[in-house]
């Protein structure tokens, strides 16, 4: 057996009301806490947001509110948070919202920790190191509240950010876990279906990846493995819009399962999806997931993805590639060109640590042909 690392150091709680069934618990992490957050639409209640706050009352903790995380968080935005956050002596933070602003929040910790030096270097001078945990990289502990099943941030040690200085989107190199993950199923069960569609498919992305990788572990298998059978609970509630309370409880579970699975890496469709969530704004979850079909039925050697496919509850690749495609395709109201295509396929080409995880040969060719057919009803010509 080939060598290989995990870790898991956050503490996750699970359950109805489990923000202020843990308030005592702030008060452990100190007095003062930072909360960042993103907006929500107007008229839609940040429930999130309201226990924090509710929570930090009840203990007598003071606290200060930044509702304004971006998505695709730029390096720049979280570098110029860093004083505003340092400028009230947060002895915590607490992050609620999506991947953006947990990942913002993530890489906020750190800049804490280098205050004054260049963000680009901090997070991005060096090598990945060999480090893992909020005690080795972030200025304070961190309590994260997703109001998303689909990223898996809150339990990932990886932080995804906007760097404006190549044009791309990049994980940082420092690795930072939350202390703690709190998951409630009603922060998710009233978002809008395309939201809860991609999440669920980005979450499952993240294990498919992970399983079907060259540097896959018996740990981050098993952990897939399990993600796939939750997964295959709620699959068709999800297509039919039909999610019950418990079906909201398992894609929340599903998702930090297959947020663990990340430590064995994304591949192809994850890569793919970099382009159009930076040149097309198209929300990250979204980005990705868009790709996940037709990358299963793209494999040559049809007994690699098989076990994936049976474990999700589908009889064959195309079966579930139809699946995804179905899912999404309401959602995919953004257009590329053909030249576009041409380009990205290009970049991917080049990613050779992406390619070199994926576990059998593929061809330029075999990229664009993926990016053609999961694309196909948004390209103009």
């Amino acid at each position: 057996m080939k060598d290989f690392k995990f870790s898991s150091p956050t503490t996750l709680y699970v359950g109805d009301e489990m923000v202020m069934k843990k308030a005592p618990l702030f008060k452990a992490f100190g007095e003062r806490c930072y909360i960042i957050t993103s907006k929500f639409p107007p008229g839609v209640r940040h429930l999130s947001l309201e226990d924090a706050i509710k929570a930090c009352e009840s203990q007598n903790i003071a606290y200060e509110v930044f509702d304004d995380a971006k998505e695709n968080p730029p390096v720049e935005t979280c570098a110029e948070l860093v004083d505003r956050v340092m400028a009230f002596h947060p002895d915590f933070l607490i992050t609620c919202g999506g991947g953006s602003a947990i990942d913002t929040t993530k890489a906020v910790n750190i800049l804490m920790k280098h205050h004054g030096e260049d963000p680009y270097q901090v997070l991005y001078g060096g090598p990945s190191p060999d480090t893992v945990g909020v005690g080795g990289e972030g200025a304070v502990p961190m309590v994260a509240i997703p109001t998303t099943a689909g990223t898996g941030s809150e339990i990932s040690c990886y932080s995804v950010l906007t760097r404006t200085d190549l044009d791309t989107k990049e994980g940082i190199h420092p690795k930072i876990f939350p202390d703690v993950a709190i998951l409630d199923a009603k922060y998710i069960k009233n978002a809008p279906p395309s939201l809860i569609h991609s999440g669920a498919i980005d979450a499952l992305a993240h294990g498919i990846e992970a399983y079907l990788n060259t540097e896959c572990s018996p740990i981050v298998a098993g952990l897939a493995e399990t993600g796939f059978g939750l997964f295959r609970r709620y699959k068709d509630h999800l297509l039919q819009n039909a999610m019950t309370d418990d079906d909201f409880t398992t894609a929340f579970i599903a998702s930090n399962v297959f947020g663990m699975c990340m430590q064995g890496g994304t591949t192809l469709p994850h890569g793919m999806g970099y382009p159009l969530s930076h040149f097309k704004h198209v929300p990250h979850g979204l980005a990705c997931g868009v790709f996940l079909g037709e990358y299963i039925r793209a494999f040559k050697d049809k007994s690699l993805p098989e076990p994936v496919v049976r474990l999700c509850g589908f009889d064959s690749t195309d079966a579930f590639a139809d699946y995804i495609n179905q899912i999404l395709a309401a959602d995919c109201r953004f257009t590329v060109t053909e030249e576009e295509i041409e380009a990205w396929t290009d970049e991917m080409f080049r990613l050779k640590a992406r390619l070199n995880k994926h576990p059998e040969e593929i061809t330029r060719e075999e990229i664009k042909n993926i990016y053609q057919r999961s694309l196909a009803n948004c390209i103009v010509r």
